[in-house]
């Protein structure tokens, strides 16, 4: 079994494929061309809602078959794994459940989910800077196999604390400069 790499090195492609702005002009126009087929394409008006439920059920499964599949992937394409991979399943995802009909969508409809996913792009920003924080000043020898759960827990509090915070700050200014 031969193994087929990409000849460029791993920070390179994690740099392509996270901040290369052509790159993003990419995903920015495979979204836009996702809303007009979403919006004119007939997604939007159909309302046999069977078939929403099904491909909600394949597009999980699917997200599955990618995931297993992921390691392999990644050993062999090195770092066009870190997006490139993921572009047909996230499509997809964002696809099925922007219909919002299935049982699926509707079970994960509630209002802690919603607020999750409205201060998702907020928690994206400030994610890694509160983990590298947390690693400089808590170290593994303090808390031995409570490491990795510790900083799991407190980054993922502070990093929702903060988006929350920033959230009433942005909040209140705006009701400020209102008057």
């Amino acid at each position: 079994v031969s193994v087929v790499t990409i000849p460029i090195g791993d920070g390179f492609a994690k740099w392509l494929t996270y901040l290369c702005p052509f790159y993003r002009v990419l995903d920015l126009s495979i979204g836009a061309l996702l809303g007009w087929i979403y919006l004119y394409g007939g997604i939007a008006e159909d309302e046999k809602t069977g078939k929403w439920h099904l491909l909600e059920v394949l597009t999980l499964l699917g997200v599955i078959v990618f995931e297993l599949a992921y390691p392999e992937f990644k050993a062999n394409y090195m770092g066009l794994g870190y997006t490139a991979y993921w572009v047909p399943v996230s499509v997809l995802l964002v696809l099925v459940f922007a219909k919002n009909t299935g049982f699926i969508t509707k079970m994960l409809h509630c209002r802690p989910l919603l607020w999750l996913g409205n201060i998702s792009s907020l928690t994206f920003l400030i994610h890694q800077i509160v983990i590298r924080a947390l690693k400089m000043h808590i170290h593994r020898e303090m808390l031995g196999g409570w490491y990795l759960p510790a900083i799991i827990l407190l980054s993922g509090a502070i990093t929702l604390a903060g988006a929350q915070g920033y959230l009433w700050v942005e909040r209140k200014w705006k009701e400020v400069r209102r008057g």
